[in-house]
């Protein structure tokens, strides 16, 4: 399958967010609303309904894991 892969270099440069990073919004922009920010993988997948689920990434044979961040409101039926 991956006969003739040839790797792409790996970004050398990774943002690192503080658990505090609020992305809501502008970033200088303050409101009240809390979220909770979670990084999960990008998409599993998994050949029959009783075998374990893979995570799917893009450079195989990599130590390389893809997340995305998922951000959710704390308080739905908030003010804000």
């Amino acid at each position: 399958m991956f006969k003739d892969y040839k790797s792409l270099p790996q970004p050398t440069l990774i943002e690192e967010l503080q658990p505090d990073d609020n992305r809501q919004g502008h970033p200088n922009e303050e409101n009240d609303c809390q979220s909770i920010v979670t990084y999960e993988p990008l998409y599993t997948v998994r050949h029959k309904r009783n075998e374990p689920w893979r995570t799917v990434v893009q450079a195989p044979g990599q130590d390389y894991v893809q997340r995305v961040r998922l951000e959710r409101c704390s308080e739905p039926d908030g003010a804000c």
